[in-house]
Parts: C-alpha cells; structure tokens; sequence
C-alpha cells in the first residue's frame, strides 16, 4: 500500500476545485479527499465527474460535492461558488485548475501564417535593396552634376 504525506491543516478544511472532473483536477480531488478535506469541484464533464464521486466515496474518503458548471459563464460560477459555501462551510482552499485550449487553434494558426510572413517581408527587404543598386548609378551621376539626388528638388 502507497502512504501519502498526511496534512492536518487540510482536515476538515473547505477546497474549491475548477476543472476538478478529469485529468490533474481528479488527481488534486482525490488528493484532497484523501486527507479528510471538504471538497467541492466544478467543471462541464457530466460523465466523469459523478464517477469520480463515487470512486472517492468506494475508497472510503469523504465524498467530494459536485457542481456542474462552465467557467466562462461568471454567473453560473457564482452560483456554485455560493453553493459550495451554503454546502460545505466558508471556502478555505481554491485551486483554480479549470483550463480552456481553444486559444490553441490560434496559436497554430498564427504559427502557420509567421513563416510566410517572413518570407514576405525578406522578399521586400531584397526589393528594396535591389532598387537601390540599380539606382546607384544615377545617384552618382546626379552627384557629379550637383543635382539633387530627391526627385523634386535641385
């Protein structure tokens, strides 16, 4: 059997978990349970989550309290912040866990889109510094001839 470090301060104590349904969360809901604190989690997995409860309960923990809520909605997550507390007691313990990838696709998208980028504005630079060879002749001359090198001007 594996022991786990045992904290007192925990005992008891009201955690609040985001994301708590899968992953890290259900490791961090677990952990906690395991150490006789109060747990309340929320998060949008509707299958997971209660299976969690139960898997907690089976092993003799006490249950964690879970809250069906999406994080971007700031009223719900209120709600269950409120609910938590009317349940279990003042929270003590926040883990703010919850996390939302869809920023990803951006970021691909923008990776994607740098290296053309790149390659246009490289393509400028050799544009610009083409034209000025050719115009190097003629700056000379214009030079020698005291004429201004600014079309416009003399």
């Amino acid at each position: 059997m594996i022991r786990y470090a045992s904290y007192p301060s925990l005992e008891a104590r009201v955690a609040f978990v985001t994301g708590g349904g899968s992953g890290i969360g259900a490791s961090i809901v677990e952990h906690l349970c395991a150490q006789r604190a109060r747990v309340a989690f929320v998060d949008i997995d509707r299958a997971a989550s209660p299976a969690l409860v139960e898997t907690i309960a089976a092993r003799g923990h006490p249950a964690p309290l879970f809250i069906s809520c999406d994080l971007r909605d700031v009223a719900a997550l209120r709600a269950a912040v409120a609910e938590a507390r009317g349940q279990l007691g003042p929270i003590r313990v926040l883990v703010n866990n919850a996390a939302n990838d869809e920023h990803h696709a951006l970021e691909a998208e923008l990776a994607l889109e740098a290296p053309a980028r790149r390659h246009r504005a490289r393509r400028a630079l050799l544009r610009r510094r083409r034209q000025r060879r050719l115009h190097q002749p003629e700056l000379r001359r214009r030079r020698r001839l005291g004429v201004s090198a600014q079309p416009g001007r003399s």
